[in-house]
């Protein structure tokens, strides 16, 4: 009996992770493959460091919106992440929505921001902020149960047969 292991968790990814995260991404918005302009360890290296300095979901941010800018090449991506990276408090409510959300969550998100955005929020203003904080995290906490259960039933189902 084979077990096969488990898609990572978001939070677990290593370079080469991102590294097919970007060719996943760069497939759909040029329909083309990604070819690999320098040496592959130059990029997973670039990758590496970004994952020593941030966090993963700002890199996923940062990947999506340098891709759309049409930025071609890991490498110049990572000398100029700065310019790519979303300034958000959340990137893991912001990458969720933005993947898998539905105008609800998108409009649970503008108002997040908008309580972020206040320079002397009140009480009731924090107390919104994390309920929505809250709500947005149980929604996205759902989706990668459900996609986690439907991966172990599929791996169950391919050791049985």
């Amino acid at each position: 009996m084979v077990r096969r292991k488990l898609a990572k968790q978001i939070e677990e990814y290593t370079s080469k992770d991102l590294h097919r995260f970007w060719e996943e991404k760069f497939k759909v918005k040029h329909k083309s493959d990604y070819f690999v302009r320098s040496f592959i360890g130059k990029e997973l290296s670039s990758l590496k460091s970004l994952l020593d300095n941030y966090d993963v979901f700002t890199i996923m941010l940062a990947m999506i919106v340098a891709i759309e800018e049409g930025s071609k090449d890991i490498c110049f991506f990572a000398k100029d992440f700065k310019r790519f990276a979303p300034n958000s408090s959340h990137p893991d409510i912001d990458f969720f929505v933005k993947e898998y959300g539905s105008e609800k969550q998108r409009q649970l998100l503008m108002e997040l921001r908008l309580e972020d955005s206040k320079w002397f929020p009140t009480s009731n203003d924090l107390i919104q902020k994390r309920s929505l904080e809250e709500i947005l995290r149980n929604w996205y906490r759902g989706i990668v149960d459900e996609t986690n259960s439907t991966r172990k039933l599929k791996s169950e189902e391919s050791t049985t047969q």
